[in-house]
């Protein structure tokens, strides 16, 4: 009879031994990362680079962000060139707010840059009106916005 005991206790511990593989190679995954692209491109308003602003990526799902400001012509790679998840993110384009000083009361005070603020338009700058949408797939992802009146 004590044969049998360990040999079902040994089967009870094989199988939770199975188990307990399956499920760390479920979470860990056994991928390359195919989920997740790297997104980089151009952001103009007509053909006049949008330098100095700031290209922000939300996704809706989560909340979560992804931003890079926009260089001299116009290029931008978002989260310095690190992969993002797949899928459509809101994308707003809006001017870097910038420190100006002081104010009388003490406070900073803080405004829209100046350099292509009033070349975007209000609802490319409004998360709730923005109607550009950036559409990560997986790998390398070039996405241009070139924004209008």
């Amino acid at each position: 009879m004590r044969i049998g005991f360990n040999t079902a206790m040994n089967r009870i511990r094989f199988n939770s031994y199975c188990l307990t593989v399956a499920l760390l190679a479920a979470t860990v995954g056994c991928g390359d990362g195919s989920s997740t692209g790297k997104v980089s491109g151009k952001v103009s308003f007509g053909s006049t680079p949008l330098a100095g602003s700031l290209i922000i990526f939300t996704d809706p799902a989560t909340g979560n962000t992804f931003q890079d400001e926009v260089d001299a012509d116009g290029a931008y790679s978002l989260n310095d060139g690190q992969e993002i998840a797949a899928g459509n993110y809101k994308v707003v384009v809006t001017a870097q707010p910038e420190v100006t000083g002081m104010g009388p009361d003490g406070k900073v005070v803080v405004t829209q840059a100046a350099m292509g603020a009033k070349n975007i338009p209000a609802k490319y700058r409004n998360p709730s009106t923005t109607d550009l949408v950036g559409a990560v797939k997986p790998g390398e992802n070039k996405l241009d916005f070139t924004l209008s009146n």
